[in-house]
């Protein structure tokens, strides 16, 4: 039998099917794979052996039954025909869609989708810096593959506080539904399923964090055995391998890795200075990249792969866009208690406790650290090292580290209780200073109750919210107890958030927060809420409770009102203990002996530590105005270090020295030699940004979706459905007892539930209605828009566009009698397209075949068909309907077929001759990137003599399946299948060409 190429309509037990892949067995036989197009099958996926169904019949073009369209202004024609003309699959790296999406669209956001389709696989690291809009600009991307046909399966992986955002930005903006696999969903799919159902393959389209998955084992077989088209894994800095252990969220990363044909990562911290990271990112996207993750260059890394913007290199495309930011610093004297504790901390000298881990800063920089950030949290970190230091005196045996520093077990109690003794006191200390009687508490009030601050706050005002960052839960949990209280607020109008509460817990605190109507009007987090969210709707004021010892954490912070989209100036406050002036200071030396300090007593060492905390929010507001890079003054790209960094520099006590140091980093990132991780990102800088009218448009009979969408529901004689042509809305009354409402139900049964809460669904055409009811639904009590977008991805017209294709008769085509085709010519309209090995069109052609006199003459491009037939008239045309002998054309049809075929087939040679060098080079490097891997596999296992022959065996045959993984992959990409798709759509005559 004859194997249909992909796009070729068939018919199996007496059902219409669209192939979409076909491949060979070994027994010589193929496996179909097809979509539903009748109403019973419609779009479920099915598979057919031709050795089981052997009776496949190909709807072929020559078999196409001509019929006389006699509606009024060919309106049933001009519905199929722009059906079809919707069908077609974009091919190459033009915008085609996303840029229509319902948002205020800016030229760079264009860029990453451009990089990606210009690719043959859509892999991309977009790593745009902090508020630039990573997830619109994944979003244009998702739309671009969905409207190519590639976006069927959608798995999102992110935090448990940005599932809700990111599922609301990509319904509201894109019409992309995501359900939320949260841990209710989960646990009621596993209750209503078998036991041995995989809970991924339910939804096709859906967003769940990446904790969830982690938390049960189980999880991660169900990943192994499904498959997605997209996997999109955001703040993708968290699953990127740290050191030389690959924990469980990088484990599941590269799993999920394998497991998609795109895979687009966000991350505004793409790497933390260590080639692994960075690396492990990148053999995400591409397993045959770096064979080497500790020593590559930028040629290992295509271009297409990996983009990154800061505010600074796209602030020309954004008039007005960002506001200024204004920043205030506040001091608090230390009360005599304060100063007392804070003494004990700086002459505390541990003899037990030494460095964190073995490494890094001291334990009395920690217990600083602590203290800086409230006496609660300080209390917290002494009781939790007096009970693991007493607990290791009980152990009757030293450990290896500790026989190298105190040789006897009698020499290591004797250190511990000296320890213990300075614990124990600062202790009782602790305990008799609440966080309601420190100075740095009673600053931040006095600021907040001042009318004239910046920072002044009332909560009264809906608009009027803020938001207080402390990195410890101790602080946390003594803030939320006591400030409300200060500040007059209720307990509906204050929420926490910290990294272990549970997804739903942080998801609706984000909502909360965004929503006009809730009460909420205080925040208090812990940095959990650093990451990602957008908190600038109703806020723009943010206080640094405790200051990060990071500029990395400074720029995350920040970013939550200080983002694209902020309508006012953001105001953020730096609150320290202290005193920012030296000359203020009484010498310490001069009250050694005391047993009192003065009220105006300041230690040079707390000043010090302010003017370090100083010089950071002065760093952070230089990166925020020049370079962009928050990374690039300490230069490790990492949290963790830059904090021991900050604490090595307390501990050496020289602001001046600290400032120096990472001044010159910033004066050394040209140089030769320094930071060549940071060198191969840096060029990967995009200079040129698409400009947002760099978009191409498929051709279309109508002047807009809405017109469509009108015509259509007017064919389809819908009852319930009302359009208002002025607003350009559409109603749908969707759950009357009419039949297309239970077509339309079930249809839309696997959307969030979020979209399927009204009675009434609302869709506007306009863009800036979209836009504004985003924006107005966060002043209701229900964040998610009542009125949707309509455009081509929404499900509903979607629904339409397929009621319409299934009106018309299988296997036939109108014909159109036009007045102003000439005499004796007559334009039979095809649609082709040239797949892949996988079924996706790698070339789509509209073309007609032109006939004179019964005789073929040429072939025409579909916008010279349309414009010798004049089908694109304002006006439309007048159809007398009189009935016309059409004989003639379907007479000459096979042989006008057999052109068209012809023409596809030179259409097919030259794709596969553009091609076979990309082919040929891809194949080429990939057998010199396996052979680099492998003489690095051999380089890792040479000197271990007992293992080392056993393990290499194991990285060759790893290496090796990746190789040949990702040529197969890369030949069924480029390898051109033999059979072009034809189809037969139209045919444009003139009645006086038939009668002569």
């Amino acid at each position: 039998m004859n194997i249909p190429a992909p796009g070729a309509r068939i018919i199996v037990r007496n059902t219409r099917w669209k192939v979409t892949k076909t491949e060979p067995t070994k027994g010589g036989n193929h496996v179909i794979h097809c979509v539903g197009l009748s109403e019973l099958v419609r779009d479920r996926e099915a598979r057919f052996l031709t050795s089981i169904d052997k009776d496949i019949e190909i709807l072929e073009p020559e078999g196409t039954m001509l019929t006389q369209d006699i509606t009024n202004g060919f309106q049933d024609s001009k519905l199929y025909i722009e059906s079809m003309l919707r069908q077609t699959i974009p091919t190459g790296k033009d915008i085609y869609c996303g840029n229509k999406a319902a948002m205020d669209l800016l030229p760079y956001q264009l860029t990453p989708a451009k990089k990606a389709l210009a690719e043959p696989r859509q892999r991309i690291l977009i790593a745009d810096a902090v508020g630039l809009g990573k997830t619109m600009e994944c979003g244009i991307l998702l739309s671009e593959l969905i409207r190519r046909g590639r976006g069927r399966r959608i798995l999102v992986v992110t935090v448990k506080s940005m599932m809700v955002q990111f599922q609301k930005e990509m319904w509201s903006r894109f019409t992309i539904p995501l359900i939320s696999l949260d841990s209710q969903t989960l646990q009621r799919i596993q209750k209503e399923m078998p036991g041995t159902y995989n809970p991924f393959h339910f939804y096709d389209k859906s967003i769940i964090s990446i904790d969830s998955i982690k938390k049960d084992g189980k999880y991660t077989t169900y990943i192994e055995n499904a498959w997605w088209d997209i996997i999109v894994i955001d703040e993708a800095h968290n699953v990127a391998e740290r050191g030389n252990k690959r924990s469980e969220r990088a484990t599941l990363a590269e799993i999920l890795s394998r497991q998609s044909d795109t895979l687009i990562l966000l991350s505004a911290t793409p790497h933390d200075g260590n080639p692994r990271s960075f690396a492990s990112l990148i053999n995400m996207l591409d397993r045959t990249a770096i064979a080497d993750p500790d020593k590559y260059t930028k040629d290992d890394i295509r271009p297409g792969i990996f983009i990154r913007r800061f505010k600074k290199d796209v602030i020309n495309q954004c008039e007005g866009e960002f506001r200024e930011r204004s920043i205030s610093e506040y001091f608090a004297q230390p009360n005599y208690d304060e100063k007392y504790i804070l003494e004990s901390i700086h002459n505390a000298d541990f003899k037990y406790i030494g460095r964190k881990n073995g490494s890094g800063i001291l334990f009395k920089t920690l217990l600083l650290k602590s203290w800086l950030s409230s006496p609660d949290a300080c209390l917290e970190t002494v009781n939790n090292t007096l009970e693991k230091i007493k607990k290791r005196r009980k152990q009757t045996s030293l450990s290896e580290e500790e026989t190298k520093r105190f040789i006897t077990i009698e020499r290591r109690n004797e250190l511990i209780d000296a320890d213990c003794s300075i614990l124990e006191k600062l202790q009782k200390q602790l305990i008799t200073l609440p966080i309601a009687e420190t100075s740095k508490f009673n600053k931040l009030i006095s600021v907040l109750q001042d009318k004239t601050s910046p920072l002044a706050f009332s909560g009264k005002a809906a608009d009027d919210r803020l938001i207080v960052f402390t990195e410890r839960i101790a602080t946390l949990n003594a803030l939320s107890e006591i400030l409300p209280k200060k500040l007059g607020l209720h307990d509906d109008q204050v929420m926490v958030m910290k990294g272990t509460d549970t997804d739903e817990q942080q998801q609706k605190v984000v909502e909360e927060f965004g929503k006009e109507l809730s009460n909420v009007r205080l925040l208090i987090a812990t940095d959990v809420a650093s990451e990602g969210i957008n908190l600038h709707y109703f806020c723009n004021k943010l206080i640094h409770y405790d200051i990060p010892w990071s500029l990395m954490l400074f720029q995350q912070r920040n970013g939550r009102i200080d983002r694209y989209g902020q309508e006012r100036t953001p105001y953020i406050g730096y609150f320290m203990t202290g005193d920012s002036n030296e000359r203020k200071k009484v010498s310490v030396d001069s009250y050694k002996e005391s047993t009192e300090l003065p009220n105006n007593y300041c230690s040079k060492k707390m000043i010090d530590d302010n003017r370090i905390l100083q010089i950071l929010i002065k760093k952070d507001d230089f990166v925020n105005q020049n370079i962009g890079d928050p990374g690039a003054f300490f230069g490790v790209y990492s949290i963790e270090k830059e904090e021991e960094i900050t604490g090595k520099a307390m501990e050496n006590g020289s602001p001046e020295n600290f400032e120096k140091q990472i001044d010159k980093n910033i004066s050394s990132n040209d140089k030769e030699g320094d930071d060549w991780v940071l060198k191969i990102i840096s060029s990967f800088k995009d200079e040129n940004d698409s400009d947002v009218s760099d978009v191409k448009v498929l051709p279309t009979l109508y002047e807009s979706e809405f017109a469509f969408i009108v015509d259509a529901i007017q064919k389809l004689k819908y009852k319930g459905i009302s359009c208002d042509e002025s607003e350009k809305i559409i109603k749908l009354d969707w759950k009357k007892s009419y039949q297309w409402c239970y077509d339309l139900q079930n249809n839309m049964r696997h959307l969030p539930k979020e979209i399927k809460k009204n009675d009434v669904l609302n869709l506007s055409a306009k863009k800036e209605v979209v836009i504004n009811e985003i924006k107005r639904c966060r002043y209701e009590e229900i964040a998610w828009p009542t009125v949707q977008y309509l455009w081509e991805l929404h499900p509903v017209v979607q629904w339409i566009q397929g009621k319409v294709s299934a009106a018309w008769v299988h296997n036939t085509a109108p014909v159109l009698f036009l007045p102003d085709i000439e005499a004796d010519e007559s334009l039979f309209l095809f649609f082709g397209s040239v797949p892949n090995r996988k079924g996706w069109p790698l070339l789509v052609e509209w073309f007609a075949c032109r006939v004179e006199a019964c005789a073929f003459q040429e072939i025409l491009s579909l916008e010279e068909t349309f414009e010798r037939a004049k089908i694109l008239k304002p006006n439309g045309f007048v159809n007398t309907a009189l009935k016309a002998d059409i004989d003639a054309l379907q007479q000459i049809l096979p042989s006008i077929v057999q052109k068209a075929r012809i023409y596809m087939g030179q259409k097919r040679d030259a794709e596969v001759e553009r091609l076979s060098p990309d082919l040929q080079k891809h194949c080429k490097k990939l057998e010199t990137m396996l052979q680099k891997q492998l003489n690095v596999n051999w380089s890792k296992t040479r000197s271990d003599a007992v293992h080392g022959k056993r393990r290499l065996e194991t990285l060759n045959r790893l290496t090796h399946e990746a190789y040949t993984a990702d040529k197969e992959w890369m030949e069924d990409i480029l390898c051109v299948d033999e059979n072009p798709f034809i189809q037969l759509v139209a045919v444009f005559t003139s009645r006086r060409a038939l009668h002569e």
